[in-house]
């Protein structure tokens, strides 16, 4: 049997529980990082804006001509942005540009690192909109960096901003901003995490499954019958009693079948036990193969079965007990001893359980049906029906 019992599921569980914690653990860390990764940049590129920035304040009479597209042929321009261009390179910036306020929401550009004929240059007086950061960098004065940016069309970077400020009259008269690129940094790390994750979870199947397989040797002989491979006597009150709670509780048909070997004594007295035990392992695989999805099969003892059947009505269980006792008749065992080949019969008895019945009342009416099918001539499926009650005992 493959399944184990509910109570030992907890394994499962259990350890799906850790996996969860690891990735919700992984996930806190990987922010916290992230984190990090984003101040540490952010840092950076406010540290090359101020550096640059003093730059700029030293030689602010020159800046502040800087007014029309015109003005940028002017050797302080060039000058300046061939200076922007060796920050950009030295520093892996992406952009590097200053501006200026013109309005609440509008800024101009003055100068920028990016080549001339670049489609993403900027030129003197081109406009941009005002931004959060922005405003906040232009409301304190201060050095400032933003947020990871991601960008559809410009990607992952964050911005840094340094004041820039005529020492004449302490005028704040622009910004210069520094985008430092972050998609390559950020990509590799969340490649990391996808392995991280990804082991995880493959460290949880193979433990899951070598878990449960330990768990199912180790308990095997406690609820499997060892000929037959199906569940033992104690595995199927238990079931019952379970199927019966929940039946009680949630509702539902639940039925039940007790199964008998015609004549069985017969067979071990003529053909040895060997062959019998070749009857009974026949026998239960031909019932495994008319099981569905959480039905249990179960060795009542000797050579009786029982069959419990959640969610099943009585029509239904008398079809599947039809098919078992069929196939049954149909089934000959050839054997060793005397070169003959055997057939072996079935008594089937089919009951229905209904509120307030308790496992032993639905195990008697299944037991008095499949007594009725003896006292038929055997080799036959009864339904119980009440008047059962007061018939005759075993056969």
């Amino acid at each position: 049997m493959s399944q184990l019992p509910y109570k030992y599921k907890f394994i499962f569980f259990v350890q799906l529980a850790v996996l969860m914690a690891l990735i919700i653990l992984g996930t806190v860390s990987y922010r916290k990082i992230t984190g990090v990764i984003e101040q540490e940049m952010g840092m950076r590129a406010q540290g090359v804006a101020l550096a640059a920035s003093h730059l700029i304040n030293s030689k602010m009479d020159e800046y502040l001509e800087l007014k029309t597209a015109e003005d940028e042929q002017t050797p302080f321009y060039l000058e300046m942005k061939r200076i922007f261009q060796d920050f950009k390179k030295s520093n892996n910036l992406r952009y590097m540009y200053t501006e200026k306020r013109i309005s609440e929401d509008k800024i101009i550009y003055i100068l920028d690192a990016e080549p001339k004929d670049s489609e993403y240059a900027s030129h003197i007086g081109d406009e941009d909109d005002m931004n959060v950061l922005r405003q906040r960098a232009y409301g304190s004065g201060r050095p400032d960096y933003g947020p990871l940016t991601d960008d559809p069309v410009w990607g992952m970077f964050i911005t840094g901003y340094a004041p820039l400020v005529n020492s004449e009259n302490s005028e704040l008269v622009g910004l210069i901003g520094v985008d430092i690129e972050a998609t390559e940094a950020f990509a590799l790390f969340d490649e990391i995490r996808l392995v991280i994750i990804l082991t995880s979870m493959i460290v949880f199947a193979i433990s899951y499954g070598v878990t449960y397989k330990l768990a199912d040797m180790m308990t095997r002989p406690m609820f499997i019958d060892g000929l037959t491979n199906t569940y033992n006597h104690k595995f199927f009150q238990e079931s019952l009693a379970g199927e019966i709670h929940r039946a009680s509780r949630m509702g539902g048909p639940l039925c039940m079948l007790m199964m008998d070997l015609d004549y069985f004594k017969q067979v071990n007295d003529t053909y040895g036990h060997v062959f019998g035990d070749l009857i009974l392992r026949s026998t239960a695989e031909i019932m495994k193969k008319n099981l569905r999805k959480g039905d249990i099969l179960a060795r009542y003892g000797g050579e009786e079965f029982a069959l419990v059947m959640p969610h099943t009505e009585i029509g239904d269980a008398f079809v599947i007990a039809s098919r078992i006792r069929d196939e049954v008749e149909k089934r000959t065992t050839c054997c060793d001893r005397t070169g003959k080949g055997v057939v072996v019969t079935i008594s089937i008895g089919v009951a229905e359980w209904r509120p307030g019945m308790t496992r032993n009342e639905l195990i008697e009416r299944a037991d008095r049906a499949m007594y009725e099918s003896k006292h038929r001539n055997r080799n036959l499926v009864t339904v119980f029906t009440e008047d059962l009650l007061h018939s005759r005992g075993p056969a």
